[in-house]
């Protein structure tokens, strides 16, 4: 009896070794990619906020429309009116 426990407790012991250095070995992993896409990442950082720049840029060039506002309420007046008619 006491040495199926002992083995019980051996394999318990092993398998949590394993798991542990198994995770050790992957905080590694993510650690040493970190630091080696990290220059990447900076760069894309960069051309994000460029591109943020030339967005807010064009949006400011754009011009109120011109023609004739009143014609346009007309429009849309007479659209709506002709829909509701149709229900």
């Amino acid at each position: 009896m006491f040495d199926s426990i002992a083995e019980g407790l051996k394999l318990m012991v092993f398998g949590m070794s394993f798991v542990f250095f198994y995770l050790v070995m992957i905080i590694g992993v993510i650690n040493l990619s970190a630091k080696l896409l990290r220059q990447t990442t900076k760069l894309e950082e960069d051309k994000i906020k460029a591109g943020d720049r030339e967005r807010s840029l064009a949006s400011k060039k754009i011009s109120e429309p011109e023609g004739d506002e009143g014609e346009l309420l007309a429009v849309i007046s007479a659209a709506i009116h002709i829909h509701r008619n149709r229900v």
